[in-house]
């Protein structure tokens, strides 16, 4: 008899356990704290210190390719160039990549700024690209479809754009 009561007990017991609320974690969130330049103010990083220069320009497709994106480009007190671009296209095949090069009106140097990456595996992709090589004039940027094959030299044009200085 001691047997059968007990189970009815137990159960119960066991029941409110799994309806109790288990303490949660806080979300981990990320924030940036720096205040957005408005008007004549000037970006300050707070490692590169302000802003000397800043360029922003819109990419489009070439070639009948469908992309659309925005690069801008800082210059700041410590020599630091910094360009961050965002675009949308589709993901790349299978041992392809996008490649965004940077390039100077009339002259025949290329600058690699890197790789583009889809955070979320879809057509927005991103990169951001810094160098202690002062890049102001470099304003033309390219972006190439590339086989994965080492070969160094830009393939197929995508995308372009014109960084345009704005005065702030």
């Amino acid at each position: 008899m001691m047997k059968h009561s007990l189970l009815p007990l137990l159960l119960s017991s066991l029941l409110l356990t799994a309806c109790a609320k288990l303490p949660q974690e806080p979300p981990r969130e990320q924030s940036l704290d720096y205040e957005v330049p408005a008007g004549d103010q000037k970006y300050v990083d707070p490692v590169q210190g302000r802003e000397t220069w800043f360029a922003i320009g819109a990419l489009a497709g070439v070639s009948g390719v469908n992309a659309n994106g925005v690069a801008q480009a800082h210059f700041f007190q410590s020599g630091m160039y910094r360009m961050e671009l965002q675009l949308n296209i589709e993901r790349a095949k299978d041992g392809e990549f996008y490649q965004v090069w940077l390039a100077k009106e009339g002259d025949p140097v290329i600058v690699s700024a890197g790789q583009l990456h889809s955070r979320f595996g879809d057509a927005r992709h991103s990169l951001t690209y810094e160098s202690a090589d002062d890049l102001r004039a470099y304003t033309n940027v390219i972006v190439t479809r590339e086989v994965d094959d080492g070969n160094p030299q830009p393939n197929v044009r995508v995308a372009e754009g014109t960084l345009v200085e704005k005065k702030r």
